[in-house]
Parts: C-alpha cells; structure tokens; sequence
C-alpha cells in the first residue's frame, strides 16, 4: 500500500504482487474503487485459472517458444468475471457497489468505437501489442478489451446456464469443474477451446461452440450486454456519479467526462487523457495530449451512467456509477 508505488497486479501459482494507493483499503473515497474492491480477488482467482489450468498457447517451456493469446478470455476474461463476483461475494464490495461497478463496466465498454471493425478475438491475438501500446487512441483502436469485454460475455454464459435450468446450475459448477479437484502441488494443466466447450457442455448441454465462436469474431457497434438485460437490468445515465465512479477518479486522478463530452482528464495540468470517437470532443477535433484551457467559460454538465432493474416499475435508478 503506497502512494509512492504505482498500481499492480501480478499473479502466481501461491502469491501475487498487489499494489494499490496508501490509504485504498481504509478511506471510502477510494476503497469503493472498482480496482481495489477487485484487485486480490482477480489475482487469488488467477492461481487456478491461469497457472494450474492454462491456455495451451500459453503453457510455454522456455523463452524461445512465442506465446499465443487466443484463449486470454478465459485466462483474464473470466478472471475478470470471477474478480467482480467475488470482491462481492467476499464483502470487499457492497452489493450496491458491485451494481455501480458493473454499470460503469457497461458504459465504459460503449465507449470502445473500435469494436465495430475488431473482433475482440484479435484483441486477445495481438495482446503482446495491447500491452504495450500508447493509451491514446484505444477507443478507436480497442487494447486488451479481452478483459473487461469477456467478463460480461462471462456474465451472459452464466445468466444463461442459470435460467435454462431454472437455478439448478450456474457458472459455479464449470469452475467447480474445471478448476477443481483433485488437490495437489502446485502443477499447470494446459488446455484449448475445445476442453473449455466440453466443460460447459458437461455442466449444461448448449451450443457453446457456436455461442464463443459468434461472441468472439463478431464485430458490432454496441457492447455485449445482453448479460445484464438477462439478469433484469439496463443501463442508463444520471447527471450524479456514485461513489464507485467518484472512486475511481480520486485512485486515478482522472476526471471522466467520456458520457458526455467524450473525454478523460488528467487532473494535473487539466491534461486531456484521451477521446471518445463520435461524441461532442471529438467533432471539435480535440486530440490526446491537449491541455484544457477554458470551456467558453461556461460550466459544462457531466452525464454519468446509471443502471436501472427492469423489473423496477417506477424506474426509480437502484444504482449508479
């Protein structure tokens, strides 16, 4: 826990390198941060789903052998997943801010333009480039969208298993499955697409070969959310943001104007993080790397995302982000 150390999170077969600001687990103002509230569970997940079973294109035996990343949305998609449940699950996260955090998971994921000409198989291909590319532009360009993408393709494969039999399974027993028994030291058991649609097949029999095969090749303007609508919500935009969005910019030090102006803000220097193809910044031609001077010396208004219940009748917003 430092201010001086910058954020991190690294996973092992028994430990993990985690890092967050100083005051993270103990100030609200920042605990409420997605990234904290799912940092250790993300990285504890990842010591079954990564380094005992591991993608086979990722199994490497020595430095010479590339790596290949078709399967990271599994390796960090669900683990994506799996952090967000269980930073709730485990009382990191309220379950208020578990919906805030889910609602901002939806409503940053709309920003991504790119999506509409790259699958986001190609994100998980080419992670090695994602990595390490410049934050500018990544909206237009996707990054390592393999992450927080697949999580809520993860959200719509458990919705699913969980109402076609009517909550008798859920994506607890594929994990139970296929992470599970026997115990044992510490060992990595490679596996492919095929073993991950075998194992969801012997939990629910479904088409899950042509379910991953669409998801993950499709290109499309809008992000998957059909998980959401399947558990009974939908995402809208309030002009307040919740606490876990007010987290997030004081752990970041960002202000995010992306669902309105369509901009982030480096809060030193008013520098302009990046922009959101489409919205009002960027018709301006405002570019990354800009610095903010004034705004027609006008106030400007901040939409912030909301995600409602369907089965709210009055509509009344049960949480925001």
């Amino acid at each position: 826990m430092s201010d001086q150390l910058g954020f991190e999170g690294i996973e092992h077969h028994q430990s993990s390198d985690n890092r967050s600001a100083e005051r993270s687990l103990i100030d609200d103002d920042l605990r409420r941060s997605g990234a904290v509230t799912t940092l250790l569970p993300h990285e504890y997940t990842h010591s079954w789903n990564g380094k005992y079973r591991r993608p086979i294109g990722l199994a490497t035996g020595n430095y010479d052998s590339p790596m290949r990343g078709e399967l990271l949305w599994v390796y960090e998609g669900l683990t994506e997943y799996l952090g967000m449940v269980l930073g709730a699950r485990s009382g990191l996260a309220a379950p208020t801010e578990a919906h805030d955090a889910w609602a901002d998971t939806a409503a940053w994921l709309q920003t991504r333009k790119g999506r509409d000409w790259r699958p986001l198989a190609d994100t998980a291909i080419a992670a090695q480039i994602g990595y390490t590319q410049a934050h500018e532009w990544r909206p237009r360009t996707r990054s390592v969208d393999f992450y927080t993408e697949s999580a809520m393709l993860w959200l719509e494969a458990d919705t699913l298993i969980r109402s076609t039999t009517h909550g008798a399974k859920s994506l607890d027993d594929f994990c139970r499955l296929f992470y599970g028994p026997p115990s044992s030291a510490p060992k990595v058991v490679p596996y492919d697409f095929n073993d991950v649609v075998q194992a969801l097949n012997t939990v629910m029999p479904y088409d899950w070969r042509g379910f991953w095969t669409l998801r993950l090749n499709r290109v499309q303007a809008n992000a998957p959310l059909e998980g959401l609508a399947a558990g009974g919500w939908h995402l809208a935009f309030a002009t307040e943001p919740s606490p876990v969005e007010k987290a997030d910019g004081a752990l970041e030090k960002m202000t995010n104007l992306n669902y309105s102006l369509g901009l982030t803000l480096k809060d030193e220097g008013a520098v302009i993080a990046d922009v959101v193809p489409g919205t009002p910044a960027d018709a301006a031609g405002i570019a990354p790397d800009s610095t903010l001077i004034a705004v027609n010396a006008e106030n400007t208004r901040r939409m912030y995302c909301r995600m409602r219940s369907n089965r709210e009748a009055t509509g009344r917003a049960l949480s925001s982000c």
